[in-house]
């Protein structure tokens, strides 16, 4: 099963730094447990038992992915021969 699905959201006055973890973590943490409704939901409707997802922690898929950004980085600037960035 694929579902597609997504939010609005308006945000003032955030400061720019902060923008980027907002979108990447608060705002599917709160869109996801609807979507983990409408396929529960479905999967139910369609004959099956009841789809279970687990939740899920997009701070430390977030903090993952900047890790794993960081050693790419590390790594090209390493065959490149620059001394790697540390941030």
């Amino acid at each position: 099963m694929e579902l597609v699905y997504g939010g609005l959201f308006r945000m003032l006055n955030v400061p720019e730094a902060q923008i980027y973890p907002l979108v990447m973590v608060e705002c599917p943490r709160m869109i996801f447990p609807f979507a983990r409704q409408i396929l529960t939901n479905v999967t139910q409707a369609g004959g099956f038992p009841p789809l279970m997802m687990e939740p899920v922690d997009f701070g430390a898929l977030l903090r993952q992915n900047l890790v794993a950004q960081q050693k790419q980085q590390a790594a090209q600037a390493t065959a490149k021969g620059e001394a790697p960035k540390i941030n």
